[in-house]
């Protein structure tokens, strides 16, 4: 296959199963210059695999700025490279982004081949909605920062995807239990590989299968969550306000139940004066 040269090519790469890779993809790693990758050993063993040799590159978080000029430094003498992530797309939670920024602020050509998503198939499998999702990365590490992201999205009616390392999994379920009882959970771990599961339920009903088992939580793992996002009644948003107004100055106590809610302040402020005028 020809491939331009002074060109960056961004390929998924398999997410678990190494035959989950496009004709495409296959052709353009056998056919650049360099290959650029996270871990070379991962990247070596899906080439082996294909009976592709290439000329592999680390390039990750730590060596990233200094790799860049380097990096550009090759496109100027017209060598086609290829960018690659341990899984997935490049880019997804995954090094990539300042890289693609500055080639193309240099002038060069990037291309992007599509392939492989563990958030794509998460949500196939997690039997949760797919017309409206929002992918969030990594789910953070600290309650409070949990508990930010939680706010933002309370009232959004669509399926979240997250990231999250086994590690941390029964923390962030028992949090998730603590904070929505009534959200739909779905943990699917080694999506492609030969243990590749679904578990779906409420965040306790979840947290306590993976809690009884004798192995633990192993492998990597994408995290859907419903909320269960019931609109406040008309009824009980005055019935909020009226009680924030009796110990509150009216536009302190507007933006304490918009907050409360995750609704819109002039919203909430504009039915405070209403109430006011009316009582």
């Amino acid at each position: 296959m020809h491939v331009n040269v002074s060109t960056l090519y961004l390929v998924a790469t398999p997410i678990g199963n190494l035959q989950d890779i496009t004709l495409r993809a296959l052709e353009v790693l056998g056919a650049v210059d360099i290959i650029l990758c996270e871990d070379t050993r991962v990247t070596q063993k899906l080439l082996s695999a294909h009976n592709i040799e290439a000329k592999l590159f680390p390039y990750h978080d730590k060596n990233g700025e200094a790799m860049r000029p380097k990096i550009i430094d090759l496109l100027q003498a017209s060598k086609s490279l290829a960018l690659v992530s341990d899984a997935g797309a490049p880019l997804i939670s995954d090094p990539g982004y300042k890289l693609t920024l500055a080639v193309r602020e240099a002038g060069f050509k990037v291309e992007a081949l599509p392939g492989a998503s563990s958030v794509i198939t998460a949500l196939q499998l997690s039997g949760f909605p797919t017309d409206n999702f929002l992918f969030s990365g990594f789910m953070p590490r600290k309650n409070g920062e949990r508990d930010a992201v939680l706010k933002q999205y309370r009232n959004l009616k669509t399926t979240l995807v997250f990231f999250e390392a086994p590690s941390r999994l029964l923390d962030t379920l028992s949090w998730l239990n603590e904070a929505a009882p009534d959200a739909e959970v779905a943990v699917t771990r080694e999506l492609t590989k030969r243990f590749e599961e679904v578990t779906r339920g409420s965040p306790k009903a979840v947290g306590e299968d993976y809690e009884s088992r004798k192995e633990g939580v192993l492998g990597e793992i994408v995290l859907c969550i419903r909320l269960a996002n019931e609109e406040i009644s008309d009824e009980a948003l005055d019935d909020a306000l009226l009680s924030a107004m009796k110990e509150m100055r009216l536009k302190e106590a507007a933006q304490y139940v918009a907050e409360q809610f995750n609704l819109p302040k002039n919203k909430v402020y504009t039915r405070a004066l209403t109430l006011k005028k009316e009582n």
